[in-house]
């Protein structure tokens, strides 16, 4: 008898354990506010920046075409994969303060492409920043190049500290 067959005798079936059902419906739908009306609404897609060449801008050409190649250096970064739109908004505000008082120029926002390229994250992060208490300090928003991620990343240009 080979070796293979000898263990295969000796195993013993393990029993598979009924998986919970998760319950998705709400118990009380009368105390529960949609999570809409707690969060900043997601705006309007934010218009691409376009290059600025006047005396005393703070985005040049090189800079812009440096985001659109994918070539400029990204100061931080920050993921969102996974995370609720609540969770999601409280680790942006943590991150953005943080990089505004740090002086960080270039960020990179990671928030994933979603089904079907209708991810609620992706869709909600121009809004927040524009909305949110940041908006002073952003200079422009971007799409990230495809080698920092595409589509589901975001570049945020911050205005030079004072």
């Amino acid at each position: 008898m080979s070796d293979w067959a000898e263990v295969k005798r000796g195993a013993k079936r393990i029993a598979a354990k009924p998986r919970a059902k998760h319950d998705t419906r709400v118990k009380d739908p009368e105390n529960i506010r949609p999570l809409t009306d707690r969060l900043p609404r997601p705006g309007k897609k934010v218009a691409e920046a376009k290059p600025k060449t006047k005396k005393g801008s703070e985005i040049s050409a090189q800079q812009m075409a440096e985001l659109k190649s994918g070539t400029a250096r990204i100061h931080a970064r920050l993921d969102l994969h996974g995370l609720t739109q609540r969770e999601a908004y409280a680790e942006l505000a943590r991150f953005m303060d943080k990089q505004i008082a740090r002086g960080a120029r270039l960020l990179l926002i990671i928030t994933g492409k979603g089904r079907e390229m209708q991810g609620v994250l992706r869709a909600a992060l121009p809004g927040w920043l524009m909305a949110g208490p940041w908006a002073k300090y952003i200079l422009t928003i971007h799409p990230a190049h495809l080698r920092h991620g595409g589509d589901g990343a975001t570049y945020v240009l911050l205005r030079k500290r004072a």
